[in-house]
């Protein structure tokens, strides 16, 4: 049963995604211009995460991990990895 709806959801994704766009549909904003003959500008793109420290639970190297990494120490594999306390001053207001 469940190969059936997937195979199904396949099927209505492919024919959904295969449209074309309409002739009628106005121009994306990447072809307008300015009245100065310049593309308008366009946000800066948002920065790179930073790689986070952590600390291997088993053999206490540090690592340093991005977005994506395989979360497991470089040094003997170990994949319990703790985060670093960060050096930037947290204040929470308790109430």
């Amino acid at each position: 049963m469940a190969a059936k709806s997937r195979v199904r959801i396949r099927q209505v994704y492919t024919v959904a995604s295969s449209h074309a766009p309409a002739v009628d549909a106005p121009p994306c904003a990447c072809s307008r211009r300015l009245a100065s003959g310049r593309p308008p500008l366009r946000p800066m793109d948002p920065q790179q995460p930073e790689p986070v420290s952590y600390l291997c639970g088993d053999c206490g190297a540090e690592n340093t991990l991005k977005p994506g990494d395989v979360i497991q120490c470089r040094e003997c594999g170990y994949r319990i990895l703790y985060k670093k306390r960060t050096r930037r001053i947290v204040q929470y207001e308790a109430r």
